[in-house]
């Protein structure tokens, strides 16, 4: 039997489970529950328990600091593909 996995995505606020969309506490290592947030399950309480193979970061921005957030969070997990990547690098500050 294949455990199931989900990507572990990120948002400015709040963190999500690519297998099933509910929120996701990102320092878990398995989707076991639901933060407070948006949920579809009547407990409100349990994740769909998918193990979280990788990670990524649902914003706009320079795919530097968007690798840094998710190195942050879960330095762990591979950085899967990330979306709303703007071309180029961040300018000097």
């Amino acid at each position: 039997m294949t455990e199931r996995t989900a990507t572990l995505i990120l948002h400015p606020y709040e963190a999500e489970c690519g297998n099933c969309g509910q929120n996701a506490d990102p320092a878990d290592t398995h989707h076991t529950q639901v933060p407070e947030g948006r949920t579809t399950r009547t407990d409100h309480r349990s994740g769909c328990g998918a193990l979280f193979a990788e990670i990524t970061y649902q914003r706009i921005g320079y795919r530097d600091e968007l690798e840094a957030v998710c190195r942050r969070v879960r330095p762990d997990l591979p950085i899967g593909k990330l979306a709303g990547v703007m071309p180029g690098v961040r300018p000097p500050q």
